[in-house]
């Protein structure tokens, strides 16, 4: 739900932060003279409140920055260029081998999603395959809660796959499948797993689409 409230000069809007139904906090932003002057969150849980503060906007060649789960991620939009690293909050820092391509002019996108269907939001980054770019080839890292730290999903050696990689990945939030999809030959293929409590994609089937 989004409320807006006309202040003397400007506007003032707020909306509900909803997950698993429940709010969870509230964001806020004050607008005047057509600029954004004020923007916050609030907390439910302990009513903390965050300010948020404008920043220049980054350049395509510029780190860009998430935080999610306390971990400082920080990578590179620029497919050519290979710098990912994640800081966690006990200072300890990784810098994970990271998917590249040597095409300056593609962007790398970025997704924080539940992977593995655990209630924790997971990491992933796509770029264009280096062949013919007709889809997305994606890197994932899963976020382990108990030891407080993003490990990567690695592909399957099943050689009853149809793609030799985690390619256009969509989830099937429902029955807790993960869909991988890629293109050979003619034929598109979608390989269809489930994510066992070791966080191990196992195969179930693929078939053409």
């Amino acid at each position: 739900m989004t409320n807006t409230h006309k202040q003397r000069e400007g506007f003032h809007y707020e909306w509900n932060e909803f997950l698993n139904g429940k709010i969870t906090g509230i964001y806020g932003i004050t607008e005047q003279a057509g600029k954004v002057t004020e923007a916050w969150y609030l907390r439910h849980k302990d009513r903390r409140r965050f300010n948020f503060t404008a920043v220049a906007a980054a350049s395509f060649d510029e780190m860009q920055k998430y935080l999610l789960h306390g971990v400082l991620i920080s990578f590179a939009w620029n497919s050519a260029d290979s710098q990912f690293m994640l800081s966690y909050p006990d200072g300890k820092v990784s810098t994970p081998s990271f998917l590249s391509l040597d095409a300056p002019d593609v962007a790398r996108s970025a997704y924080i999603k539940d992977y593995n269907f655990d209630g924790y939001d997971d990491l992933a980054f796509s770029l264009p395959d280096a062949g013919m770019g007709v889809y997305q080839t994606f890197n994932i890292w899963l976020y382990d809660p108990a030891a407080k730290r993003f490990k990567s999903l690695q592909e399957s050696q099943d050689v009853r796959a149809k793609c030799s990689c985690l390619c256009n990945v969509t989830l099937n939030v429902k029955q807790k499948l993960l869909y991988s999809a890629c293109r050979g030959g003619a034929r598109w293929w979608q390989d269809v797993y489930h994510i066992d409590k070791r966080n191990r994609l196992v195969w179930l089937r693929s078939s053409e689409k």
